[in-house]
């Protein structure tokens, strides 16, 4: 589970029947974290794209040449390609694992900034920016813009749907979903804060005591 701090938690109480088995220690800052396929995970340092097994045993590993801000986040194109932003650099990093490790460059539009969310459906990539979300594909190429500005993460889910984080309106995050049909979006329902759910738990109390 993503945090605030951008810390990996397993919160065993909120996983229904899933039992945690193992887990592994990293010395390295981690930014953003991936599963590619059942038993192989690449996760984002702040200065290299490493994947893993579940036992922690080093794959691969590639070091960038600048090192990254808190806000790049990775999204897996196949078993051995995965694409990286780089908000500070304006950049999408795309580092294929072979047998020779090779890195291509996508630039970005002009006078646009990449906030850092990525993730890839059907041969096309989904760019986050400060104005929109851009679908390009993997030369770079704008194919369509999708007017949802301020979107900090991207995740693409089954059956042509994909989760949003942004801001609305200056206000706290929003978790939207995208219908990648028809653009539309469909706001999740925002929780009350600890504090506001306190105090109405104190309400309906004081109430239900007048009425007995």
């Amino acid at each position: 589970m993503r945090y605030k701090r951008h810390e990996y938690l397993f919160r065993q109480q909120n996983i229904v029947e899933y039992e945690f088995k193992a887990g592994f220690a990293l010395t390295s800052e981690i930014i953003d974290m991936k599963c590619i396929h059942g038993d192989i995970v690449a996760i984002l340092h702040s200065d290299s794209l490493c994947t893993y097994n579940l036992t922690g045993s080093l794959i691969n590993s590639h070091r960038f040449r600048t090192s990254l801000g808190t806000n790049s986040c990775i999204a897996c194109i196949n078993d051995c390609k995965i694409a990286a932003t780089l908000p500070d650099h304006n950049l999408i990093h795309i580092v294929t694992f072979i047998t020779l490790t090779t890195t291509t460059d996508l630039e970005t539009p002009a006078e646009t900034r990449i906030t850092g969310g990525i993730t890839y459906r059907m041969d096309i990539l989904y760019v986050a920016f400060s104005d929109a979300i851009r679908l390009m594909d993997l030369s770079g190429q704008i194919q369509k813009v999708i007017s949802i500005p301020s979107v900090n993460i991207l995740h693409y889910m089954n059956n042509d749907k994909m989760l949003c984080v942004y801001s609305k309106d200056d206000s706290d995050k929003t978790v939207s979903c995208l219908d990648c049909t028809n653009d539309s979006l469909y706001d999740f329902e925002r929780f009350l804060s600890i504090p506001k759910m306190l105090l109405l738990m104190m309400l309906v109390i004081l109430f239900s005591l007048k009425m007995v």
